[in-house]
């Protein structure tokens, strides 16, 4: 199985499989991915990277710095380059963030997936959130920021769920 089996599981496979299953609006308007924890990265990275299949995502309690800002010695010492590849140079850059963001915001042609960030003040991914909301703004990236007490738990997750519902609701009625 190659690096990208997930992903294209995800984009190729699972949202056909869900239009034949359920009565969707196959459209990158009425399409959304969320996630939680490193699930709010995949959440955000799979919008950005496919923006004609997705047009917003939410992340909750995210994992969302930059590859570029964490240090090497992090990615070795959990042996994230065996598990995910490399950290640094072109095949990281087509999965950092950052990077993503800005190529969509360049992108006159596609229009840009609409993102909701949602992260509790004492949550250990606090500040990654605050640096991509803060990097989203620096770009002028339209997305909505959220931050309220809480942690890294099941708790919040619960509690703030309905924060992203209603944030795809209000997406969906425009």
């Amino acid at each position: 199985m190659n690096r990208l089996s997930f992903e294209h599981y995800i984009i190729d496979d699972m949202v056909a499989e869900i239009d034949v299953a359920y009565r969707t609006i196959s459209s990158k308007k009425m399409r959304s991915v969320a996630g939680l924890s490193m699930g709010g990265y995949g959440a955000v990275m799979l919008a950005l990277r496919n923006p004609n299949v997705f047009g917003a995502a939410a992340s909750l309690s995210g994992a969302l710095s930059s590859f570029n800002h964490i240090e090497k010695e992090v990615f070795d010492s959990l042996n994230f380059p065996q598990i995910f590849g490399p950290h640094r140079g072109s095949y990281a850059n087509s999965y950092d963030l950052h990077v993503l963001a800005e190529l969509r915001k360049k992108d006159a042609k596609t229009d840009f997936p609409d993102i909701y960030i949602n992260c509790g003040k004492d949550d250990r991914l606090y500040n990654f959130n605050v640096e991509f909301h803060d990097y989203l703004t620096k770009i002028n990236y339209d997305h909505e920021y959220a931050e309220f007490h809480g942690g890294h738990t099941w708790e919040y997750w619960s509690e703030h769920l309905k924060d992203v519902l209603l944030f795809f609701e209000k997406r969906y009625n425009k």
